[in-house]
């Protein structure tokens, strides 16, 4: 969409622009950082080339392994939490068994 105003690298030319803005911003300022990011994103809608983004991410091996690490990380803090659980509900079953 941007093609058709500012020209054929308009879309590559305002990625590095937001790119800038993400790094400016996490040194100097919240406000530039969430800027880059809403722009960035907004400049994925507006070039719109789906297809080609879910091919890349697909083909990425760096992006699986990532994905996978979220997701075993993910499993361990569940199962932390509900052995977790699960053993206090056994110490305060046991402790109502001694009491009465």
């Amino acid at each position: 969409m941007l093609q058709r105003w500012f020209g054929t690298k308009a879309h590559s030319r305002l990625h590095y622009l937001t790119l800038l803005f993400f790094v400016v911003g996490m040194v100097c300022s919240k406000f530039l950082m969430s800027m880059g990011l809403l722009i960035g994103a907004l400049n994925l809608l507006l070039e719109a080339d789906f297809k080609t983004y879910y091919r890349r991410i697909s083909e990425n091996r760096v992006v699986h392994l990532l994905l996978l690490e979220i997701c075993l990380i993910k499993i361990m803090m569940f199962g932390k939490g509900l052995l977790e659980t699960i053993i206090r509900f056994c110490i305060l079953i046991k402790k109502d068994k001694d009491t009465s």
